[in-house]
């Protein structure tokens, strides 16, 4: 599970820290719980934070860089 994104003025890496299931929910689901003392760190040049449902590409349309 990401916990920060590390860098100064540029991405260098994501710290991350291993977790693993709990109990259900009220509504089934399982919640992920952090593990004691597993930190670690993914190197990083880029990252692309995606909390949508959907692909938002209405851009394409319009690019007329991008090739469909």
């Amino acid at each position: 599970m990401p916990i920060k994104i590390l860098g100064d003025e540029w991405v260098k890496s994501i710290e991350c820290i291993k977790t693993e299931l709990g109990e259900p929910d009220e509504s089934g689901r399982r919640k992920p719980i952090p593990l004691p003392e597993s930190k670690f760190a993914i190197d990083a040049d880029v990252v692309i934070e995606a909390i949508g449902q959907r692909v938002e590409n209405s851009f394409i349309e319009s690019n007329p860089l991008v090739i469909g």
